[in-house]
């Protein structure tokens, strides 16, 4: 299970690839379903992780791919013209740099909520088929996730924010086990 939970890591990782060139050439459905799939192996990973006793190689990498994925899209949406370019830039670095600086999931946790933000948008003012797939997969993910979500993300979030404004550096991107 933890093999498992690694290959899904890094699979995630390669999916922001992935989603930055799919965005960035207008292919937007394509990306709503990659997107999904993201988002899939994100749950599954951290779900098959805690099965097997808590601990992967890639484990500590987790936080890294998902903030990897929400630069992806932010790049993609940027290239493709749907969002400044300036905005784009800005948020990848200072989101990003203080995410990597301060060993802290807070700004990688915004970086990713304005890429979310975007694409939900994109697929929405655009009128996308497959749109309404990762809107589905988050809900369905909130839904079985929703203690974690509650129990360990939110307090994270909310903890990381703290830190980040007095400019603390954090131990590691890990979030607490739920």
């Amino acid at each position: 299970m933890a093999l498992t939970a690694d290959v899904l890591t890094a699979l995630r990782a390669g999916l922001a690839i992935v989603l930055a060139v799919l965005v960035a050439s207008g292919h937007i459905d394509a990306a709503a379903v990659t997107l999904a799939a993201a988002w899939l192996t994100d749950a599954l990973d951290g779900a098959l992780a805690r099965a097997a006793g808590g601990g992967t190689k890639l484990g500590e990498w987790d936080l890294p791919a998902d903030v990897l994925v929400g630069a992806g899209v932010l790049a993609g949406l940027g290239l493709a013209g749907y969002l400044a370019g300036a905005l784009v830039v800005g948020v990848l670095v200072v989101f990003g740099t203080a995410f990597v600086v301060l060993r802290n999931p807070f700004p990688g946790m915004v970086l990713q909520a304005v890429a979310w933000g975007g694409i939900l948008w994109r697929f929405w003012a655009d009128r996308v088929a497959a749109g309404w797939v990762p809107i589905a997969v988050a809900g369905l993910i909130g839904i079985a996730e929703r203690r974690r979500l509650l129990q360990v993300v939110l307090p994270t979030f909310f903890r990381g924010a703290a830190s980040t404004a007095r400019l603390r550096r954090g131990r590691d991107y890990g979030m607490p086990d739920g």
